[in-house]
């Protein structure tokens, strides 16, 4: 250390240890202070040796640590883990609370760049960042507990759901451009499941009645039986009424295949039921019919009663062309509409009006009664198929016709729907 200059010494402490620590002496007896240093050429043998011993211990405790050294590099740590935060690598446990954190690599989606909660959603972790003020508003059983901020977004993890239905729910509850495009049938029914979980319908049913109508303009039966239970869920009684009787008239599989693989639940198992409950009374209604006409209903219009039995006659005629036609086994495999429709166009096919007399050749009985009785009682029964009340099913019944829930007033509007007028998007099939 005798060889070290005190300009060395200076570059490597700071000003305020040198001064306090190193004093060097003038002949005069005068303190010499750095800028004082640096402006005189003094060489070491004019430095006192005392004074050079303790700054050379200075020195070394400063080049190998002493406690204020360690701290400042505790800082640093600390400065590095902030950066490393920053930069998208985790905290440690697991979080990764940084707007970085969504990665578009993995189609994570951002429903707005600012937001100060990311959401965890499904089996390979979508990651979706929302505004958790605005998720607490429109859904506050999600969020227990959460804070969160914006430079550092806390995470709220769900596995159980699916990330289509959560995005689709953020959209809503964040009012986004993306809500122009119609969902499928099933996401609307996965984001009514995670909305009835949440307890959000209500925050979510404006948008969701807008797509179903689109919606329910489909022929496919899957689709409609996805919006069956959306319209379910979300309280949608009107729908749930013509959705629910279309598919009952045009479906003739079991309702229990249209549940797909891990979406069976209570809903969806008694909508299957109810469903079923109501196609087999409307079977057996026309099964009724077509089979067990009565004598006399053949008998309305005759201008003439004679013993050759006219009325009779037509009776006999129209079981033999029904057992041929429209078997029992038939009815209860082909879709309610292709049976009304069949069972018409046979009472209209032929001139069921006019038969001639057995006793006078000269004289023709105009009998009407059976095409007009065929036709007379399947208007009622379709008419009074107005498909499934919402609320008698909610509260366990199933009524397909007028009930206390629905009037004359609501039963003719749904009648006038269904006879041809726009439904939905969809134009219904008149009988």
């Amino acid at each position: 250390m005798s060889n070290l200059s005190f300009r060395d010494l200076f570059d490597k402490f700071p000003s305020s240890e040198c001064d306090t620590n190193v004093a060097t002496a003038s002949p005069g007896g005068r303190f010499y202070n750095r800028d004082d240093m640096y402006s005189d050429s003094l060489s070491v043998d004019s430095v006192n040796q005392d004074g050079a011993d303790d700054a050379a211990d200075l020195g070394s405790n400063y080049m190998y640590g002493d406690d204020e050294e360690e701290e400042q590099g505790r800082d640093e740590d600390d400065e590095d883990d902030d950066m490393r935060l920053d930069e998208g690598f985790s905290d440690g446990d697991g979080n990764d609370d940084n707007m970085n954190s969504i990665d578009e690599n993995r189609q994570d989606k951002v429903i707005t760049p600012l937001g100060d909660l990311i959401l965890v959603v499904g089996g390979n972790e979508v990651r979706v960042r929302v505004h958790s003020a605005v998720i607490r508003d429109a859904a506050p059983t999600m969020l227990n507990g959460i804070q969160a901020s914006e430079r550092k977004p806390a995470e709220l993890r769900l596995p159980d759901e699916e990330p289509e239905a959560i995005e689709l729910l953020c959209k809503i509850w964040h009012c986004t451009t993306g809500l122009a495009s119609t969902p499928t049938p099933r996401v609307m029914f996965l984001m009514a499941q995670s909305a009835s979980k949440f307890s959000a319908i209500s925050r979510a049913s404006l948008m969701a009645r807008i797509w179903i109508k689109d919606l329910s303009a489909s022929e496919k039966t899957q689709d409609l039986w996805y919006l069956l239970v959306t319209a379910s869920l979300m309280r949608m009684g009107d729908y749930f009424a013509t959705i629910s009787r279309h598919l009952v008239m045009n479906h003739s599989g079991s309702f229990r295949n249209l549940i797909g693989h891990g979406e069976m639940d209570s809903v969806a198992l008694q909508l299957t039921l109810a469903l079923e409950e109501v196609r087999s009374k409307v079977r057996t209604r026309i099964t009724d019919l077509t089979h067990s006409p009565r004598r006399e209903t053949s008998r309305i219009a005759a201008s003439s009663l004679c013993s050759c039995d006219p009325e009779g006659r037509q009776l006999q005629s129209w079981i033999w062309t029904a057992g041929d036609k429209f078997s029992p086994l038939d009815i209860s495999t082909s879709t309610l509409y292709s049976i009304v429709h069949r069972v018409r166009n046979a009472a209209a096919s032929r001139d069921w009006a006019n038969w001639p007399c057995l006793r006078n050749r000269n004289h023709t009985h105009e009998v009407s009664g059976i095409p007009a009785s065929i036709n007379t009682e399947m208007t009622r029964i379709t008419e009074a198929t107005l498909g499934l009340c919402l609320m008698c099913f909610e509260d366990g019944d199933v009524e397909f016709g007028t009930c206390c829930h629905r009037g004359p007033d609501d039963s003719k509007m749904i009648l006038e729907d269904l006879q041809g007028r726009q439904l939905g998007g969809r134009r219904e099939k008149t009988w």
